[in-house]
């Protein structure tokens, strides 16, 4: 298949494992993230059906898939950690008194959760998970399908940006699908369907970047205009959602972001005449800005304020606190999901007001929450899994410049992926399943990259 084969549609018989993937793309981020135990459980029924019609597939065709030991090591390895930690709880949370109630069964030198309940919730998602994640990493060895799953990323994240546009221009009083009415729904950092704004700020900056690539290769592909205007009002709109976002930590990553893929692309990027691309900077420059006006007010202050944010303060000391309370945590954790339970009991009573009179479900820092949650195993298990997906990725990119190629996909992955880490030092995207999602996306595309590069020749290095 030539370089520009991506518009052809996947072979109909992996139809039924991509269709329940697909729609998952554009559910979640408008079912409030999948944040309730509603949606996360219909997100995880899209999982379980993908997996079903991609066994099917692997029977059909007569062969056992293969994955990346940097890839299967760790996940299996914090999947049986979990499991053991939600069959062995330590104590269960008295919801009634707020207290955690000590169990006898428990065997002391395994890891044991501190709530079984908590804990089994976020077992069960992530065992949903590993079978859609499987998929993916076999699904994004093959370049339509890989093509196919980056179109529906930056749809996804267009159409929130589009949805979060809208409601800033109209003075919106609620996010999508809730009540306005201010005695029912009080929370103003609402952005499109997600509760909270840096969430869906978060989302979207892993979205534009496939954008970008899908446009970049569209425009390339001689297959006409029309299409790759399509794929430039899709880019355009999402990185101006980016920053019409109140999120502070999403403005100036969508910032960065934008530059890395600058200078990645630049070779892609800057062709044409100087006229065009005069015309072209003014365009967008003038669109930017009508988009931008309703809310220029609001950047103002919250950037105004920034230094003596209350936001600021109260992470300053959460952090502190998850500091106090690893050496508790050290070796297994407090069990995934139970950070909102065992932090109240670390809270000094000379505390900030910030953090003793508000509930913190999530540490706003994913690294400390999950060496609190996971222990210093499953934590060191999760930097491998991450850290492996993106050594191949640099590796795949580096072969592909001295094959003379663009590694399109891979240079995308690596770029949503390191604007979501450095995100994860001041909020939590890696704990919202909507935003798991294109992160499983892209570590796929990063691991699949490594058996594709071996055998790619000079003139693929484009996919």
């Amino acid at each position: 298949m030539g370089p520009h084969g991506s518009s052809d549609s996947p072979e109909r018989k992996w139809w039924p494992a991509l269709f329940p993937l697909l729609v998952s793309f554009l559910y979640a981020p408008l079912a409030w993230g999948a944040t309730t135990r509603g949606t996360v459980a219909i997100l995880d029924g899209l999982f379980v059906a993908s997996f079903l019609g991609w066994s099917a597939l692997l029977i059909l065709e007569r062969r056992l898939p293969r994955f990346s030991l940097w890839a299967a090591i760790p996940i299996v390895f914090v999947t049986v950690l979990g499991l053991i930690s939600w069959a062995n709880p330590v104590s269960t949370f008295d919801e009634n008194f707020g207290v955690l109630r000590p169990t006898e069964t428990a065997i002391p030198w395994l890891p044991g959760s501190v709530d079984r309940a908590s804990t089994g919730e976020v077992v069960v998602h992530l065992l949903a998970l590993l079978l859609g994640f499987l998929v993916l990493l076999d699904a994004c060895s093959h370049s339509r399908i890989r093509w196919l799953f980056l179109k529906g990323l930056a749809i996804s994240g267009f159409v929130i940006a589009l949805i979060g546009i809208t409601q800033k221009a109209a003075g919106a009083k609620a996010m999508l699908w809730v009540d306005p009415d201010p005695l029912k729904y009080g929370n103003k950092l609402f952005f499109a369907a997600f509760r909270y704004h840096a969430n869906a700020a978060a989302f979207m900056n892993l979205c534009w970047p496939a954008a970008m690539v899908v446009f970049l290769r569209e425009r390339d592909s001689g297959r006409g205009g029309v299409a790759s205007s399509i794929w430039a009002t899709i880019l355009i709109i999402s990185i101006i959602g980016v920053f019409i976002n109140t999120s502070k930590a999403g403005q100036v990553l969508g910032a960065i972001g934008v530059v890395i893929a600058l200078i990645r692309f630049r070779s892609s990027i800057f062709v044409g005449s100087k006229i065009v691309m005069m015309v072209t900077g003014i365009l967008l420059l003038g669109l930017t800005l009508v988009f931008a006006m309703p809310v220029v007010s609001k950047w103002q202050e919250r950037w105004s304020s920034a230094s003596a944010s209350s936001s600021f303060g109260g992470r300053a000391e959460a952090y502190a606190t998850c500091l106090r309370m690893l050496p508790d945590n050290a070796v297994y954790g407090s069990g995934p999901g139970t950070f909102r339970l065992v932090f109240p009991f670390y809270v000094r009573p000379s505390a900030d007001r910030m953090v003793s009179e508000f509930f913190w479900y999530h540490a706003h820092q994913d690294y400390l929450q999950t060496a609190i949650e996971w222990g210093i195993y499953g934590a060191l298990a999760w930097f491998i899994f991450y850290a492996g997906g993106l050594i191949r990725g640099f590796q795949t990119v580096g072969l592909g410049l001295k094959r003379g190629g663009i590694e399109y996909s891979v240079s995308c992955a690596l770029i949503g992926m390191i604007i979501v880490m450095l995100h994860a030092m001041v909020d939590f995207p890696f704990q919202i399943p909507a935003l798991q999602l294109p992160v499983a996306v892209y570590m796929a595309v990063l691991f699949a990259s490594d058996a594709r590069s071996k055998s790619k020749r000079p003139a693929e290095a484009g996919l």
